[in-house]
């Protein structure tokens, strides 16, 4: 999920009310794949943030004709979050086990 949002990321132009720039954006996700791949824990609440309604990934999406995919994208995104809370009580850092599968994706 995270590769396949970076890709669209990487394509984007600054929408002008962003609240980070679409480079900010890519560095950030590419640093989530980074540490996963080594098996490292992530700030998934920087990740809820980004993904969020009305979010810097939303805002990037309908400026740059992905909304559609964006949408898709988000809906994945908050299953897995509803999939982590249930399994962890601190579902922010996420254990390896369940990122791996689902957010190199």
């Amino acid at each position: 999920m995270l590769k396949e949002t970076n890709l669209y990321v990487r394509e984007s132009k600054e929408s002008g009310w962003d609240l980070i720039d679409p480079e900010e954006v890519q560095s950030e996700l590419d640093q989530c794949i980074r540490l996963l791949s080594k098996r490292g824990k992530i700030n998934f609440f920087d990740l809820a943030v980004l993904y969020a309604p009305t979010g810097t990934l939303q805002e990037l999406a309908m400026a740059n004709g992905w909304h559609k995919q964006y949408m898709k994208l988000a809906n994945r995104f908050d299953a897995l979050e509803r999939k982590i809370k249930e399994r962890h009580p601190d579902f922010y850092i996420i254990p390896h086990d369940v990122s791996q599968k689902n957010l190199e994706q």
